[in-house]
């Protein structure tokens, strides 16, 4: 049994440390998202502006293709993030059944635990019936 229980702990350790990786990549997957957003964000805002004031349009052309060049590097970071993050899923599932095996394992031999120390209780009930049966029965034979 205490080996079970410690299997059990330690398949518990281990999906919570899967759960802990997949958390960190997926808060640096949505920094990530969150950058290419405020890119895109300055990039509409740098054209307006060109737009609006043609002294510093020749700017654009440069600040476009520096923000692109960004937008590609954070993009290849999230895409290696997004494999990781499926690894890591993964990782997760198998840690989880894995765990729900050792579960199962100590819920049946619990449960067979149960039963045997009913069957114990019964037998000790039955012979203190059939003990005050025969005294009942001595009794009444006026013994």
């Amino acid at each position: 049994m205490k080996g079970i229980a410690t299997l059990i702990r330690l398949h518990r350790l281990k999906l919570t440390d899967q759960q802990r990786k997949l958390a960190a990549l997926q808060a640096v997957a949505n920094g990530f998202r969150t950058e290419i957003g405020t890119l895109e964000r300055r990039t509409r805002e740098e054209a307006a502006s060109s737009a609006a004031n043609p002294e510093t349009a020749h700017m654009l052309g440069g600040f476009v293709q520096a923000t692109l060049a960004r937008r590609r590097v954070l993009e290849g970071s999230l895409a290696d993030i997004d494999r990781d993050t499926e690894r890591v899923r993964a990782d997760i599932n198998a840690a989880f059944r894995e765990l729900k095996k050792y579960e199962l394992i100590e819920e049946r031999r619990a449960a067979e635990a149960r039963k045997a120390q009913q069957r114990r209780d019964r037998r000790a009930e039955d012979e203190i019936g059939m003990s005050m049966h025969r005294q009942a029965r001595k009794a009444a034979a006026g013994g």
